[in-house]
């Protein structure tokens, strides 16, 4: 059951790692575009063809997230793996025999 559990709690860390690593490149991709966007429009230093206008309007509004979700996915993950790690050392601890 424990190896179960821990089992559970790994995938879980997985997930929550996995999103929270999205969260942030999706931020990033989003914060480029703009960038590209506003050398584009107000800077008139960059020329971009239709196709790349519509590409880089679509990533802008692409990473608009909650400004706390990135950390909650993060610490989300940190937590269940390292509860994952506890009820390892735990299960180990307890099968192993007293040397007193």
């Amino acid at each position: 059951m424990l190896k179960v559990l821990k089992i559970v709690l790994i995938a879980l860390a997985t997930g929550l790692l996995v999103r929270a690593t999205q969260i942030h490149w999706q931020v990033w991709k989003a914060g480029e575009a703009r960038k590209t966007l506003l050398a584009h429009f107000v800077d008139h230093s960059k020329n971009l063809t239709p196709h790349e206008v519509e590409e880089a309007k679509m990533w802008s509004e692409y990473g608009d997230h909650d400004t706390n979700s990135f950390n909650w996915f993060l610490i989300g993950g940190i937590c269940a793996a390292s509860a994952a790690e506890w009820l390892d050392r735990r299960n180990r601890n307890a099968s192993q025999p007293d040397k007193t």
